[in-house]
């Protein structure tokens, strides 16, 4: 529907415009919350972490990315036969303010947990940028297959890394803010990269988290031997 295409770009770079917005939303609520900025970045940061382990998942398994990508093909093919073309400005907003929103969030805990390496931030997410640059290029002009399943694979088992860490970092800032008791242990010893802690409330957090992990790989793996 070559006719349409102005409309699909007016809908992501709206959806572009709006995750803008959402980050200088959450930074304006930061700074007027005063005192109960650890409370805010604890439960930014523990919503991250839940956030980012569901992302990685999905990278992980064919079927949520296909039931994705079908919903979206489906809403489109709707419209498109219905002559309704302002339509697709509303389905492409909505297909990239869904990926927006979860990087909003993911930079924001990130942001809020390395206040002294920021710049290092900056750096990793222009890298990030170039790549998609270079790969969107590939793929579009170059006709480039992208090895999806070790792509998906990689980035979504970083996910649940970074999953990992932000649940412990999110539960110490909310003992800090008195929103989670603090039951401390001898061991194991600090490793703030890692967000591991002391406390019997982090490290069951983090428990949590790997025994997700630990059944959401067996559940794929029989899925796997299934298909």
């Amino acid at each position: 529907a070559t006719n349409a295409v102005r409309y699909i770009h007016l809908g992501w770079i709206l959806a572009l415009v709006a995750g803008g917005l959402t980050w200088l939303a959450t930074q304006t609520v930061l700074t007027l919350s005063g005192q109960h900025r650890e409370s805010m970045e604890g439960f930014i940061s523990v919503f991250a972490a839940v956030a980012l382990f569901y992302v990685g998942y999905w990278l992980h398994t064919k079927s949520e990315a296909k039931r994705w990508q079908a919903f979206i093909r489906g809403k489109v093919q709707n419209v498109v036969d219905g002559k309704k073309i302002l339509g697709l400005v509303g389905i492409s907003f909505f297909a990239v303010y869904r990926e927006a929103f979860e990087v909003v969030l993911f930079y924001q805990a990130l942001w809020l947990q390395n206040e002294n390496e920021h710049h290092l931030i900056i750096s990793g997410f222009g890298a990030g940028l170039a790549l998609l640059v270079v790969l969107t290029f590939g793929i579009l002009k170059l006709g480039v297959k992208v090895p999806l399943k070790y792509f998906f694979g990689v980035t979504g088992t970083l996910l649940y890394i970074v999953a990992f860490i932000f649940a412990g970092n999110g539960i110490k800032e909310l003992q800090a803010a008195l929103w989670v008791p603090t039951t401390p242990l001898t061991m194991p010893k600090p490793i703030p990269f890692l967000g591991i802690y002391p406390t019997v409330e982090t490290l069951m957090a983090q428990g949590l988290m790997l025994m997700a992990f630990i059944a959401t790989s067996i559940w794929m793996a029989q899925e796997r031997k299934k298909t």
